[in-house]
């Protein structure tokens, strides 16, 4: 008796009937066998990279994009926390004043700062999830399209620390996997999207903490450097909220 094998999409976790002479390939909806296979039935090498099995992954993505949320909901409290030092000082030159000093935004601060704890150990811990993640769907890519991979499968977790290649090298692994997924025909838009969303908030981020950071050491600061160092931080918040969303899509 035949049996038939499902495999697991190697991003979207949807599960596949297999063809039962190659079990690598899926079948044709109507019958057990792939095309190839179906022309002579003749067995077909199909083995994976060595060490290379498919893994469900579908667990981890929805873990992923729920721990993707969770950076949404901290960057939103972030940007509450930024708009209230930028109310405040927008107070402060509408009194006529041309400094603030640190007493006057102790306050707004201390939320500022509670804020970004919560997105610190928001994006590490969804940081950790997604490279699991990340390397799994590499493992299971490799499986179906063993040729396709141009990076070795370390680099789907140190290609996202090593200064300068990281600006590129989780884009070439990204779409490596997708290309094995989804086969030929399909764009890679969407993938393109959340690169450029990825390095913008990266590059933002950095920015708006620089500024906040020149802005607000002194002990008293200009009202039109310190609205703008919020302005900015509140513009980072909600660029890393979007693109957070784009991620999880």
């Amino acid at each position: 008796m035949l049996c038939r094998t499902l495999r697991t999409d190697v991003l979207t976790g949807r599960p596949t009937v297999l063809c039962v002479n190659c079990r690598h390939h899926e079948a044709h909806p109507q019958g057990v066998h792939c095309e190839s296979c179906a022309a002579g039935l003749r067995p077909v090498v199909t083995a994976g990279a060595p060490g290379a099995w498919l893994r469900p992954p579908l667990t981890l993505a929805r873990w992923t994009a729920g721990l993707l949320g969770l950076v949404v909901v901290t960057d939103l409290v972030a940007l509450w926390a930024d708009f209230g030092l930028y109310d405040l000082v927008r107070e402060r030159t509408a009194a006529g004043d041309d400094m603030i000093d640190v007493y006057t935004t102790h306050d707004a601060h201390l939320l500022v700062a509670g804020a970004a704890l919560l997105q610190t150990v928001a994006l590490f811990a969804c940081a950790a999830v997604f490279l699991v993640w990340f390397h799994r769907v590499r493992v299971n890519a490799e499986v179906f399209s063993p040729e396709g991979h141009e990076m070795r499968r370390g680099w789907t977790v140190w290609g996202w620390f090593v200064p300068v290649v990281n600006l590129w090298f989780p884009r070439r692994i990204a779409g490596d996997v997708w290309r094995a997924s989804v086969g030929p025909g399909h764009g890679e838009a969407l993938l393109n999207v959340w690169w450029a969303m990825w390095l913008g908030s990266w590059a933002l981020g950095r920015l708006a903490s620089t500024s906040y950071d020149g802005a607000f050491d002194a002990d008293a600061t200009d009202v039109t450097t310190a609205a703008q160092a919020a302005g900015l931080a509140m513009g980072a918040d909600a660029f890393d909220a979007v693109a957070a969303v784009v991620a999880a899509w």
